[in-house]
């Protein structure tokens, strides 16, 4: 008999697109195996200009005063299971030029 293991909720967007600095930025965040409504959350502090909203969008407009750089900065997510809820987060990389 063969046995299948649940998928494992997990981050797949751990690289995101490049950015440029003053130039305007979105980029959408995901996830597979979570149930229902992913909430999201920046547990670090992303480059100055950019946010990440609720719902995953990594939006803003990177500083002009960054320098081009890799930036690493880390993610939560949240999903919507009854009882207690899965949690996972990852480390995000965005280059900005």
């Amino acid at each position: 008999m063969l046995f299948r293991s649940a998928p494992v909720f997990h981050i797949t967007s751990d690289v995101l697109p490049s950015a440029q600095r003053g130039t305007a930025y979105r980029a959408q965040l995901t996830s597979e195996a979570g149930v229902g409504v992913i909430r999201w959350k920046a547990l670090t502090y992303p480059p100055a200009g950019i946010r990440v909203m609720k719902k995953g969008a990594i939006v803003g407009t990177p500083s002009r005063r960054l320098a081009p750089w890799t930036y690493r900065f880390t993610v939560q997510a949240t999903d919507s299971t009854k009882g207690p809820r899965q949690v996972v987060t990852a480390l995000v990389t965005l280059t900005v030029s």
